[in-house]
């Protein structure tokens, strides 16, 4: 049971700084006007439709990172290195997004294949905003605190083989959820409000 309330608060965690990240994103992209909270209300709705995304990314980096403490028996010292190795890399997919949708006007979709071969990629992006690289690292660092694992690996072949089992299904369910992940042009119209 305690394993199942830390992962619950685990997977809570990491979509409560997803939520908070793309709030920052939305400020920064000036989609959301402080001065104006009309902007905020119009585009609330459509923001909430994006609590299914950081529960997926949160759901993979929640299963690789216990799989690894099974797997490598890793001592909470590092297991809270590889989180933040995860935090960082999660931090940094929302900063390069927004610098390359404050770039062009539109989000990283097909061009996440060829990221570090167009013109203007990330490593581009990341020479010219290297005050947001910083940032990024300090943010994981700080969060890195508040969202490690708290769980203790379970000792033996059954137990560390039914961790696992329970790892992946919480992982997929968080994954997949009920609707899936919002990836597909009907969820633009459904957080959009209509056509």
């Amino acid at each position: 049971m305690r394993f199942l309330f830390s992962s619950l608060g685990f997977l809570l965690r990491i979509t409560i700084i997803g939520a908070v990240f793309r709030a920052i994103v939305a400020i920064y992209l000036q989609i959301w006007d402080l001065m104006d909270f009309t902007t905020i209300k119009s585009t609330f709705a459509a923001f909430l439709h994006g609590w299914h995304f950081d529960l997926a990314i949160g759901s993979v980096f929640y299963l690789l990172l216990y799989w690894m403490i099974l797997l490598f028996k890793l001592s909470p010292k590092a297991a809270k290195r590889w989180n933040f190795l995860f935090l960082w890399f999660y931090i940094v997919m929302i900063v390069t997004d927004s610098l390359y949708a404050k770039e062009t006007g539109r989000h990283l979709s097909y061009e996440i294949y060829s990221l570090f071969t167009i013109e203007g990629s990330m490593l581009s992006l990341f020479g010219r905003y290297w005050i947001a690289v910083l940032v990024s690292l300090a943010a994981a660092a700080s969060l890195n605190l508040w969202v490690s694992p708290n769980y203790k690996t379970t000792s033996g072949p059954v137990g560390r083989i039914f961790g696992m089992l329970m790892a992946a299904i919480l992982a997929v369910m968080g994954f997949r959820g009920f609707e899936g992940i919002p990836q597909d042009p009907s969820w633009a119209y459904r957080a959009g409000g209509g056509p």
